[in-house]
């Protein structure tokens, strides 16, 4: 039996928007290649070892740059700066899961490029006014993690912290002890 006509045009639109819906989830993920992660990071890079101590360990910076999210993952937004991650770090794991938070004084977001070259992104958390951004990696991997922090206004920045922890964000901790 043949397809009406109304059936064989919802057909090719189905399979038209499965195709464009592919094609914008590969586009995705490979634009995310556009953060240079081969920079030196704006504010230093830092190495630990599963079970450091100064648990979180803190990072000021400055959220925010003039690049916009528009290129990475869904779920990432405002401004970064593309050109050079904010914070490397070199971490030798462990069992433990590996959190990244952020304390400021702004509205921000959090980008985490792993050693295994996967994305993770992460806003409005947590904190205070819950706009901040927690990223936790569940069994991470040694190695290097490139972030970025991002702020929601092109070419504005503001005084934030990075946190980097095992125990999972505590953004109370961070506030008690001195955070933005």
């Amino acid at each position: 039996m043949l397809a009406s006509r109304g059936e064989t045009v919802r057909h090719l639109i189905k399979a038209f928007l499965v195709g464009a819906i592919s094609v914008i989830a590969a586009g995705t993920l490979d634009d995310a290649a556009a953060q240079n992660f081969d920079a030196e990071p704006r504010y230093g890079r830092v190495e630990l070892s599963s079970g450091f101590s100064a648990d979180p360990f803190i990072v000021p910076v400055d959220s925010g740059g003039s690049d916009g999210s528009d290129h990475l993952p869904v779920g990432c937004s405002g401004y970064f700066n593309a050109e050079q991650p904010d914070v490397s770090l070199i971490y030798d794991a462990g069992t433990a899961n590996l959190t990244f938070f952020v304390d400021g004084t702004a509205d921000t977001a959090l980008l985490v490029n792993d050693p295994n070259g996967d994305w993770f992104c992460a806003d409005d958390s947590g904190g205070s006014d819950g706009l901040q951004p927690a990223v936790t990696i569940q069994n991470p991997s040694s190695g290097k993690y490139d972030i970025w922090i991002s702020e929601h206004t092109a070419g504005v920045f503001h005084e934030a912290r990075l946190a980097i922890t095992e125990l999972g964000p505590s953004w109370e901790a961070q506030v008690a002890s001195g955070g933005v």
